[in-house]
């Protein structure tokens, strides 16, 4: 099998799985009914990404790991330019909201289904999809409210982390 093969069965696997999911939850999406909408072998799920779990991490990874890294780079540049002093509160606002709604806002068929499937993966209340998604959001939720704290210095930790805490529900309640 070549490596163009190799990317192809990939995609069709993580286009499969992502439509899937969208349509019936992690839960109701087997590894049999991937393969078989991906017109791929039983065995690839295993060979690609480990297990049904690691193709879940993939087809999220996939659409949240840009939008992310575009979210730490936006942090970055606002602490660059803030020099020593903390960066704005509307600047660390704007690098974690803009990306999100950005895709939000798209109308392409790709960013429609993720926008359905990553709905799907919110509402699901399993132990070990929350903790995918977590690691998922790892870095962004440790360096947003460590940049809130710098930047609201006269909040409690606690009111900061509730403020956070109600950002991202708005954020994903306008994204989705």
């Amino acid at each position: 099998m070549s490596k163009n093969d190799d990317n192809s069965t990939q995609s069709a696997l993580l286009d499969a799985a992502e439509a899937l999911v969208a349509e019936r939850g992690v839960d109701g999406t087997s590894v049999r009914a991937v393969t078989a909408a991906a017109g791929a072998n039983l065995a690839a799920v295993s060979y690609h990404f480990g297990s049904k779990h690691g193709l879940v991490a993939a087809v999220i990874g996939r659409r949240v790991e840009p939008m992310n890294r575009e979210r730490l780079e936006m942090l970055d540049a606002a602490e660059a330019a803030a020099g020593d002093a903390p960066a704005p509160v509307e600047a660390v606002v704007r690098a974690f909201v803009a990306p999100a709604l950005r895709m939000g806002a798209s109308d392409s068929p790709e960013h429609l289904l993720f926008k359905r499937c990553m709905a799907r993966v919110f509402s699901d209340l399993s132990t070990e999809i929350q903790e995918l998604v977590r690691g998922q959001f790892a870095e962004v939720a440790e360096r947003f409210p460590r940049a809130l704290f710098r930047a609201l210095p006269d909040l409690s930790r606690e009111v900061v982390l509730w403020r956070f805490h109600f950002m991202l529900g708005t954020v994903i309640h306008l994204a989705l």
